[in-house]
């Protein structure tokens, strides 16, 4: 049976959650309250199988990696493309060495350099294999084509629920499809 985002059934114990959201937030005390959302909706949507879908990028993606895998999520990598691992500086590109590290599954997808198209595709997957999405995120439009406003718009036009944590009001949302 193919599932589609959200449960397909009473007998489904699989729980699949993707993650998109901000390299770095202005008020970087944000960062705890993030952490402690991330927590609780992870726990919140936990099934008996859990898996969390990320790019891994800095900030929300890997902060959600490191909350998945404290709690019991296994982590799925989509890589956006060849030298992505060059984009990231410092502790940034140390955790996500860590981290895909720990993945049970990494697909590379086919673009052969960093790019906005590269990120939007990354993004996208991310979606198209989670059942809800978490986005941290301030409601602001993306600053560039592949941004998180962009991957926000496509999971909720591709149906799958949003759980917006906006770390600039301390607000968790739950969107749905206009």
């Amino acid at each position: 049976m193919r599932l589609t985002h959200g449960l397909s059934s009473e007998h489904d114990v699989a729980m699949r959650v993707g993650i998109t959201g901000h390299q770095s937030i202005d008020d970087t005390t944000a960062w705890h309250w993030v952490r402690e959302q991330i927590a609780a909706a992870l726990l919140r949507f936990k099934q008996k199988k859990n898996t969390l879908y990320s790019s891994l990028a800095a900030g929300a993606d890997q902060l959600c990696a490191e909350v998945a895998l404290t709690v019991g999520y296994s982590l799925e990598v989509v890589v956006p493309c060849a030298g992505y691992e060059a984009t990231l500086q410092g502790d940034d590109c140390a955790r996500y060495r860590i981290y895909l590290s720990k993945a049970s599954h990494v697909e590379l997808l086919d673009f052969p350099v960093p790019s906005a198209d590269a990120y939007l595709a990354a993004g996208k997957v991310v979606v198209a294999r989670s059942q809800q999405l978490i986005a941290v995120w301030d409601g602001k439009p993306a600053a560039g084509k592949g941004g998180t406003g962009d991957i926000v718009a496509f999971a909720l036009e591709s149906g799958c629920p949003v759980l917006q944590l906006n770390p600039d009001t301390r607000a968790a949302v739950a969107l749905e499809r206009p």
